[in-house]
């Protein structure tokens, strides 16, 4: 599937409503601040982040895009989604959380990388964290 005729914002979008479409809509503005704030740390665009390989489930399987697009502009949340991911697309956009990771416990078992990590947030679901420092 060529990503490429999807603009930056509704592909961060489709991430957040993947990802967070059924949370609080407080959960779905941290999910993009993990965005912005992992494509501001390593100088990437937010598109460039959501497709990196592994990082958003949403996206490992990168077979069913065209279908994930088209459902995600369905869904009840994804006005709200694409209201955040037009905030985080902004070039002079900064973060007000530290967050790059998180995981749903609920959805799956206690990664790895949670050890060295520091818990900031949580917001229905989702656990978000930060690198200790």
């Amino acid at each position: 599937m060529d990503t490429r005729k999807y603009r930056e914002v509704f592909i961060a979008a489709a991430t957040i409503c993947a990802e967070a479409g059924g949370e609080p809509f407080a959960g779905q503005v941290m999910v993009g601040e993990t965005i912005a704030n992992r494509a501001i740390q390593s100088c990437a665009s937010v598109r460039d982040i959501c497709l990196a390989p592994k990082q958003y489930s949403c996206w490992n399987n990168r077979g069913t895009m065209e279908i994930r697009m088209r459902t995600m502009r369905k869904h009840p949340a994804w006005n709200d989604c694409l209201m955040i991911a037009k905030g985080i697309c902004q070039p002079a956009y900064t973060p007000v959380s530290p967050a790059t990771h998180y995981y749903a416990p609920k959805r799956c078992k206690r990664p790895s990388w949670v050890k060295g990590m520091r818990l900031v947030a949580v917001f229905g679901n989702h656990r978000f964290y930060v690198e200790r420092i």
